[in-house]
């Protein structure tokens, strides 16, 4: 069989640009602090601070604080989650989409810029952001890289999902104590790295040890490895990459994946964006740092805030997701959406009302992606063996925003479907997504050749 074009690429970049992301290390740096508008802050003080754990992929966050279920394997050790927090449920979805919605609470229901400058800049920032695509080409995004294969958020990771082929490589930011932006899932260093050894007495009294109180030197001392349950010290991905490989993977910074990115495209001659997620923008408030605004300006540094730009800015935050526009991003905006909303906040009603009809036009207002969970799209039944295709694409299509989803994995299928192949044919030919991501995105981009759609 032919070897396709693809893996001839990988075979031509992947490991020398691989030996180059193990290697770098350039120290680099970051700034300081946000300045919510007035409404925000009042919005926000029955939920305190938004500590917003990013529920994108809560399965395989860290035991010692709340996850979602979601598609995780079923060997997967099971987190403890707040009692608040829904299972995937059948009817779920297209039942609160097509009836009619609640308003949004009083304290949660969204507000306008209360001055006439920051409306000037919000019309300014919103009308400038892309318009969706006339013909259907679907993006793929490199969930964390390709880390399906390689531990998540390392260069090499990112160097081998560059060879894939995807159209965009995700980025989840984070800040550490003296002000660096890198590049990391969860706001906790317990189930991705060796800091309970080398740093064994830095815990919070939760029992978990936050980025934020280590420097950058000190993260840079971390060695990364596969996800594991630091309870046991399994694997959350059995079949993945050796959790003992004994290799120093590194966490890296956001400016060194961005010059990765650029510099691969300069080297290869592609064209491959920037997907990059603020984590736990009202979290960070609390610790004195504009992660937000911090986040932007690198983006703004290199070249990334145009309408034009290969880049997309998401935000699980309500909140802050508006407040980007404030901040003067006018790129495309994604609204990330999960029923049950953000683990370690109460804002489980907001995340419920951005899943009625009200909830998607208000946030359109902001947003020109509107990114739920896949299972919020395709509803598993109660007996996991069939779905339903909700109508919350539709709503957001009717507000003018591209639909993206998360997260395709080879090795642990969507609930409801019998394998990775039926989960691709509902994605791209009932809800005809616009983008999805995947920690294996070399098998999304195949299967789009396959159906005519690269």
């Amino acid at each position: 069989m032919p070897m396709p074009p693809v893996l001839k690429l990988s075979r031509r970049i992947l490991f020398p640009a691989l030996l180059l992301g193990l290697f770098c290390a350039p120290a680099l740096a970051a700034e300081g602090a946000p300045a919510m508008p007035d409404k925000t802050a009042s919005d926000l003080a029955k939920i305190e601070a938004a500590i917003a754990i990013n529920a994108k992929d809560a399965a395989e966050a860290a035991v010692t604080y709340p996850a979602t279920p979601q598609n995780a394997p079923e060997q997967a050790p099971a987190a403890p989650c707040p009692a608040s927090e829904p299972a995937p449920q059948a009817a779920q979805a297209p039942a609160v989409a097509a009836t009619p919605a609640p308003a949004a609470p009083a304290e949660l229901a969204p507000a306008a810029p209360d001055s006439a400058k920051e409306e000037a800049a919000f019309i300014a920032n919103a009308k400038d952001a892309p318009a969706a695509a006339t013909t259907y080409k679907p993006a793929v995004a490199a969930h964390r890289g390709a880390s399906g294969y390689v531990p998540e958020h390392t260069l090499p990771a990112k160097t081998m999902a560059y060879a894939l082929g995807p159209d965009f490589i995700e980025q989840d930011v984070i800040m550490s104590k003296d002000g660096v932006l890198m590049i990391m899932h969860d706001p906790v260093l317990d189930t991705t790295t060796d800091v309970a050894k080398k740093f064994p007495d830095r815990a919070r009294p939760d029992g978990s040890f936050y980025a934020v109180d280590f420097t950058y030197p000190e993260l840079r001392s971390l060695t990364v490895t596969e996800r594991f349950n630091p309870k046991t010290g399994k694997p959350v991905f059995a079949g993945r990459f050796p959790g003992d490989s004994g290799i120093g993977f590194q966490i890296p910074t956001l400016e060194e994946e961005l010059r990765l990115i650029q510099g691969l495209n300069k080297s290869t001659g592609g064209n491959v964006g920037v997907y990059v997620e603020v984590k736990e923008p009202a979290f960070y408030a609390r610790e004195g740092k504009d992660i937000t605004g911090a986040v932007i300006a690198m983006l703004e540094k290199y070249g990334y805030n145009s309408p034009d730009a290969r880049s997309i800015l998401q935000i699980f935050d309500y909140d802050a997701v508006r407040d980007a526009r404030m901040k003067g991003w006018k790129g495309d905006l994604a609204m990330l959406v999960l029923r049950g909303g953000q683990h370690l906040t109460d804002d489980k009603a907001v995340h419920e009302w951005l899943l009625t009809p009200e909830g998607i036009a208000e946030v359109s207002r902001y947003a020109t992606i509107y990114a739920p969970w896949f299972s919020h799209l395709a509803v598993p039944s109660e007996d996991g063996k069939s779905y339903q295709v909700s109508n919350l694409a539709d709503l957001a299509r009717q507000h003018g925003m591209k639909v993206h989803s998360w997260t395709h994995r080879r090795d642990a299928p969507f609930k409801g479907f019998k394998d990775s192949r039926q989960s691709l044919d509902t994605a791209f030919k009932e809800i005809r997504l616009d983008g999805l991501f995947s920690d294996f995105p070399g098998d999304v981009v195949q299967y789009l050749k396959e159906e005519g759609l690269r």
